[in-house]
């Protein structure tokens, strides 16, 4: 009689693990408000997660001013990465818990026109079996509102008969495309005064500025 094969097959812990993200901060968010970055956890289950980990990582958007943890986890990082590591397992719950909160400053974007460093991005790893990979990250994009000005030399204004040129300076806020003013002033004499809405332009000697709220070309 051949022998008897007896296969026992022992079923593999699961722990569906995801993550809510918000940001917390004063609306209209600008260059160098505090914003705070809250990542919550949950365990759809069905098991408890053993060696849970949340993580954040700061884009190059904001600067760090501090970190913490909820009760029952660790806080580490490694240079722009914030994480809290659990001291015990996760139970199961379907109500998320804030695991790590990270308050920063927002900078200013090294160039205007591209704001994908406000793409904050938190994830959550564990050493259960976690049948879900798609609610292991959440995002939250926050940019701040800011003004750019641009100035443009007309160079055909530029003549032998004419030597004080025309210059042209386009204001247009972030996130948008559509300019909130265009201005055009000819660069006649020392100590000349001209406003429009809430942009002034005075032009004294021997320099060139923009500076908030009001922009000064000065030769």
């Amino acid at each position: 009689m051949p022998p008897i094969i007896v296969r026992r097959y022992v079923p593999v812990a699961q722990s569906d693990l995801a993550l809510v993200k918000t940001a917390s901060f004063t609306s209209p968010l600008k260059i160098g408000d505090s914003i705070t970055f809250n990542v919550g956890v949950l365990n759809l289950g069905p098991n408890v997660g053993t060696g849970v980990v949340v993580s954040d990582t700061l884009p190059a958007g904001y600067s760090f001013t501090g970190a913490s943890c909820a009760s029952g986890w660790t806080l580490s990082n490694v240079g722009a990465t914030y994480s809290c590591t659990a001291t015990s397992d996760v139970a199961v719950s379907a109500v998320p818990v804030t695991i790590l909160s990270i308050v920063t400053q927002v900078l200013a974007p090294a160039d205007p026109t591209v704001t994908t460093g406000y793409q904050n991005t938190a994830s959550v790893t564990s050493a259960s079996n976690d049948p879900v990979a798609s609610n292991n990250q959440a995002s939250v994009v926050a940019p701040p509102t800011f003004l750019t000005i641009a100035k443009v030399a007309d160079a055909a204004s530029y003549t032998s008969a004419s030597p004080n040129g025309t210059y042209t300076l386009t204001v247009t806020k972030s996130e948008s495309s559509a300019s909130l003013g265009v201005i055009s002033f000819q660069d006649v004499s020392l100590g000349c005064d001209f406003s429009s809405g809430c942009i002034a332009i005075r032009c004294l000697p021997h320099q060139s500025r923009v500076r908030a709220g009001r922009a000064a070309w000065q030769h």
